[in-house]
């Protein structure tokens, strides 16, 4: 008996370890869709994948990009994947999902929603119940070029028991990555066009 209650405890020591490693973290990938314009994938992490998440997050275009909002028809707010999946097929609505910034499926407005601005997207936004692990968010799309995708949160994010709060940073657009291989590619192009 006392050896399986031992036992018992290491596990409960050893998960309570593990929540307490759990860190948060922003993931984003950067696509170039050319032309200057980029499609962002936010995501969020804590290593953990019992709970909803609940996020609250604003993004602003900074450094001269601007975050693309595309209207279907041109007066059709397009805000959630599931719209944007609707929409896209249509020919007359002239809206390609692919060029347009908004909320993954399946999270759902929660609080104040989906506001959109000049050059900014609040998302307020959720699981409606179950157990969810890393997930991803935003697709956010951005003309005119290089610069950066700046956010933060106002009421936090919060995963089943754990609230993250004042988290903020930037998103360079391109990455520093996509950015080397642009000018590499560019490089090549002159080494060839001078021989």
């Amino acid at each position: 008996m006392k050896k399986q209650m031992a036992i018992v405890m290491l596990v409960v020591i050893g998960l309570t370890a593990m929540v307490a490693q759990a860190a948060f973290v922003l993931n984003y990938t950067v696509v170039d869709l050319t032309g200057g314009v980029y499609g962002t994938t936010i995501g969020v992490s804590d290593g953990a994948s019992l709970g909803a998440w609940g996020i609250d997050i604003t993004i602003l275009g900074a450094g001269g990009i601007t975050i693309q909002q595309v209207k279907a028809y041109g007066a059709v707010q397009v805000d959630v994947e599931a719209d944007a999946d609707i929409y896209d097929p249509i020919g007359a609505a002239n809206y390609d999902k692919e060029l347009d910034t908004w909320v993954y499926d399946p999270l759902a407005e929660i609080g104040g929603g989906i506001v959109d601005a000049a050059n900014s997207f609040r998302a307020q936004v959720g699981h409606t119940a179950g157990d969810h692990g890393d997930t991803d968010v935003l697709y956010v799309v951005t003309t005119g070029g290089t610069g950066t995708l700046s956010y933060s949160t106002q009421g936090g994010i919060g995963h089943g028991e754990t609230e993250y709060t004042n988290i903020s940073g930037s998103i360079p657009v391109p990455e520093p990555v996509t950015m080397l291989i642009l000018l590499s590619g560019a490089l090549v192009g002159l080494i060839r066009r001078r021989r």
